[in-house]
């Protein structure tokens, strides 16, 4: 996690699109913190990295207040992925 708060938001920034654009591609709507580790934009193979835990905590709850997941028990283990928030479906559907 970068410690200069501009450089921050903008990491932060990157990884929710990541994230987001994921699921949607693959059609992830839930999400198991125990499966971090597998989940490929937290974890790549091929070079044999893994994002750390802290971070992807900071990064589910920077999800959460921008309400792209919502916790489905209290101890935050599991979430349900919302590839936009509620309020960017209700101006689609108004749109629409």
């Amino acid at each position: 996690l970068q410690p200069n708060l501009d450089t921050r938001r903008k990491q932060l920034d990157a990884w929710c699109s990541l994230v987001l654009d994921y699921c949607r591609l693959k059609k992830v709507c839930t999400f198991d913190v125990n499966d971090a580790s597998k989940f490929p934009p937290f974890f790549n193979a091929k070079i044999n990295r893994q994002l750390d835990n802290n971070f992807i905590q900071v990064l589910l709850e920077e999800l959460r207040s921008r309400g792209n997941i919502e916790w489905e028990d209290k101890h935050k283990r599991r979430c349900l992925v919302l590839w936009k928030s509620p309020e960017e479906w209700a101006k689609t559907i108004y749109q629409w």
